[in-house]
This record gives structure tokens, sequence and C-alpha cells, in this order.
């Protein structure tokens, strides 16, 4: 007797698994890509928060007469510690680096 025995997997299984495999990529890819808006979208969210505190800053110390270039602080800062170690500095209404 003759017994022939093939081993391996049949054409239909192959083509089942490369689809489930290309639809996992899918999902992977579209998740990722998801991932990184919604990263850069808080981004630009932080971007516009510091602009527009920026923007308020600048136009109280117009309002207030100090927007020409000075060392001085601010009357509405109330973080400040005049004698010590927390100011300011602010270059015609806008901050600048210290």
């Amino acid at each position: 007797m003759n017994i022939s025995r093939t081993s391996g997997f049949t054409l239909i299984e192959l083509v089942i698994v490369i689809i489930l495999l290309g639809i996992l990529s899918a999902v992977a890819i579209l998740n990722f890509i998801l991932t990184l808006d919604a990263k850069n979208s808080a981004l630009r969210s932080l971007k516009g928060k510091i602009e527009s505190g920026l923007s308020i800053t600048h136009n109280k110390m117009i309002m207030d007469g100090q927007s020409e270039n000075t060392d001085i602080l601010p009357k509405f800062c109330n973080e400040c510690n005049a004698g010590g170690t927390k100011y300011y500095l602010f270059d015609y209404g806008y901050p600048k680096e210290a």
C-alpha cells in the first residue's frame, strides 16, 4: 500500500491569512495616523494659547503705558517678586529672553 500524504496549506487558507493580515495592517496604520493627528492638534492648540497670552500681556502693557522697551516689573504681575528671584523682562510689551 502506497499512502500519499501531503502537508502544507491550501490556497484558500493562504488567501484568508493574507486578507486578515491586510485588514490588521490597515487598522494599525489608521490608528498611527490618528495618533499623529491628535498630537499635532494638541501642539497647535498650545501654540494658540501661548500667542493669546502674549497678545494679552502686550495689550495690558500698552494700556498701562509701558509699551516702550522696558525692564520693569509690570503692575499686573502677581507672581513677580520685586526683591528676589521672579521677575519678567519685556521688550515693547512682549516678553524677552533674560
